[in-house]
């Protein structure tokens, strides 16, 4: 998985992990929400780092065909002054 699909994904995954956690435990769900939102952070400080400013290209580009069925397109990129997240249905 690339930085790109793991900033967008560890969020939803770190609510998927929640629904299972009783609402009493509230240390737990703190404890969850924080480390799960730095992992986060850490990562998308991992892509400005290995962002490069001479080009004016999408970076961490990635497509996916076929995703959900052969006509679906999964795109996602990101060049810093856009973030682009696409799920296109082609006929």
């Amino acid at each position: 998985m690339s930085l790109i699909s793991s900033v967008l994904l560890l969020p939803l995954l770190g609510v998927f992990i929640l629904l299972f956690v009783p609402s009493w435990k509230v240390q737990l769900i703190r404890n969850i929400a924080l480390n799960t939102s730095l992992i986060t952070f850490l990562i998308s400080l991992l892509l400005w780092i290995e962002f490069d400013n001479s080009t004016s290209r999408f970076q961490f580009f990635e497509n996916y065909n076929g995703l959900v069925d052969k006509n679906t397109l999964f795109v996602t990129g990101n060049d810093f002054s856009y973030s682009g997240l696409y799920l296109a249905k082609l006929d």
